[in-house]
């Protein structure tokens, strides 16, 4: 752990500096896993990160924004000026990490395996950090409950610690007694789907304190409507993307025009992604042995998908063999945990960007 050691004599003048980083770090603590996901080779320890992921996105991407209002700090956002800083390591780095200059606002989330180690580092730490954890049965403060306060009297804490190893003072931070800002909750108009698609813009507004009106949820699919980017299936879930960009493009421009200044750097309008599958896919069997039932299609349905659902082409005797087969069903489910973790993802990047 970080260790300041040189301190200056309490008559020397202190150095100011323009450098420095404003951007607080979530350090995932997690036992490393050998074992990846089949379809995208994703490693386990990842993917049981994905509530966690999405629960930083509604935490402050730097330690401006405790102090800044709330369409100045999406104008920042929105030019490349704050965004989320997450790392997911294994709890065996916890020796060797160095936390200052490069990450001085650090916030450490364990989970029930890696709890005590990292208390246990953050407790023998001469540098500040923030310590909370999923375990349900630590005395560690949790993650559900952190708020912009904790994060504050972690930025008062370094600020401490830096001035009174002698550190240069960053000029360019804002003052830790300065006035906090507000961030009340606004009605957006833009409506809660909860599918998929629409995530990570739902993740992106409710990360700048925005809510979400009620949504409808998307028509389940019928058999034989797909095949085809055009295919009935399709519609209902492209009108939710289009509501949710528009939405929160709507707002974008609001900030937009609340700030004319220069943005401080590249501004980033869209982001497209699609979560794709390893075409080496195949289904492991022993030779002579017949794969399982309900498994095949299901697998050829992903490699081969060409709908948002992936099973829009299946007979009904198939659909009935694929929820008889504990092997299909097993296979759906790694895949649906895939998505899930690449959604939050998306959702954290969109938020950083606004």
């Amino acid at each position: 752990m970080p260790d300041l050691v040189v301190a200056m004599g309490d008559k020397a003048e202190r150095r100011r500096t323009n450098r420095g980083t404003a951007v607080v770090s979530y350090w995932v603590w997690a036992e490393r896993a050998a074992e990846l996901s089949p379809f995208v080779g994703l490693s386990r320890t990842a993917v049981e990160q994905t509530e966690v992921i999405a629960a930083i996105a509604q935490l402050p991407s730097s330690v401006f924004e405790l102090f800044v209002e709330k369409s100045r700090a999406g104008f920042a956002r929105m030019n490349g000026a704050s965004g989320y800083r997450v790392q997911i390591l294994d709890p065996e780095y916890l020796r060797i990490v160095r936390l200052y200059p490069a990450n001085p606002f650090s916030v450490f989330i364990s989970n029930a395996k890696t709890v005590d180690r990292v208390e246990e580092a953050a407790r023998r730490s001469t540098y500040p950090v923030l310590h909370v954890t999923t375990a349900r049965t630590s005395a560690v403060p949790q993650l559900g409950a952190l708020r912009h306060d904790h994060i504050h009297a972690l930025y008062v804490r370094v600020l401490q610690c830096l001035e009174k190893n002698g550190e240069p003072e960053w000029v360019l931070l804002p003052k830790a007694d300065g006035a906090r800002a507000d961030w009340s909750l606004e009605d957006c108009g833009v409506p809660e789907i909860q599918h998929g698609v629409t995530i990570p813009n739902e993740i992106a507004l409710r990360s700048m304190r925005f809510r979400l009106a009620a949504g409808e949820p998307l028509p389940p699919f019928r058999v034989g409507e797909g095949g085809t980017a055009a295919a009935p299936v399709n519609v209902p879930m492209l009108a939710a993307i289009q509501v949710s960009v528009d939405g929160l493009r709507t707002i974008r421009s609001r900030f937009a025009a609340e700030h004319g200044e220069r943005p401080v750097g590249p501004p980033v309008d869209t982001i497209i992604w699609s979560s794709a599958v390893d075409s080496r896919l195949a289904v492991p069997i022993r030779p002579g042995e017949a794969p399982p039932d309900g498994l095949v299609p299901v697998l050829r349905a992903l490699l081969q998908q060409r709908d948002y659902p992936a099973l829009t082409n299946q007979t009904p005797s198939t659909l009935k063999m694929i929820a008889g087969s504990k092997e299909a069903l097993a296979a759906m489910q790694i895949r649906k945990q895939e998505l899930a973790l690449s959604t939050a993802a998306i959702g954290l990047l969109s938020s950083g960007y606004f």
